[in-house]
């Protein structure tokens, strides 16, 4: 089975609709909005899938539930979108890092506000629906900004 061809205007739509489902803290539409096979990169070193991704869009949400992208500029080149933002969030809720394989504690609400660096979000688009996204920044980008990057983690004694 072949792609469908979707004019520019349709893969924007799509590529910005995932990232109001996020900062709506629509978990159901963006489900809906990505593909089965969906792959995210950038978070950490290893690719997300589609649960894994909306897993991190949870736990990034309790954390931080007035996350917004402020997006700045939208390219669009084919299937794929790159869009420029620049993230604000506070830190109202706990973080949980471990769940993403990180060996930290819960990491707790420093009501911190952030503003982050320009990030850019380089969003797939195949068949009306989100096939990839690599975020540029991920995890370890946040964790820097919140203060705890850099934290030493308490290990095991061997005695």
């Amino acid at each position: 089975m072949t792609a469908s061809i979707m004019s520019p205007e349709v893969v924007e739509t799509i590529a910005l609709d995932v990232i109001g489902a996020w900062q709506s803290l629509d978990k159901r539409k963006m489900a809906r909005l990505l593909a089965e096979d969906f792959q995210a990169t950038g978070i950490l070193s290893e690719a997300f899938d589609k649960e894994m991704f909306l897993l991190y869009q949870c736990v990034l949400s309790e954390a931080f539930p007035d996350w917004k992208f402020n997006v700045v500029s939208v390219v669009v080149h084919d299937q794929t979108v790159h869009v420029l933002t620049q993230p604000t969030a506070t830190h109202l809720g706990g973080l949980d890092v471990q769940l993403f394989g990180l060996p930290m504690p819960i990491i707790p609400a420093t009501a911190k506000r952030i503003q982050g660096d320009y990030m850019v979000l380089t969003i797939t688009v195949e068949d009306n629906h989100v096939t990839a996204c690599n975020i540029q920044g991920g995890l370890m980008s946040l964790l820097e900004q919140l203060g705890v990057f850099g934290w030493r983690i308490a290990q095991p004694s061997m005695n």
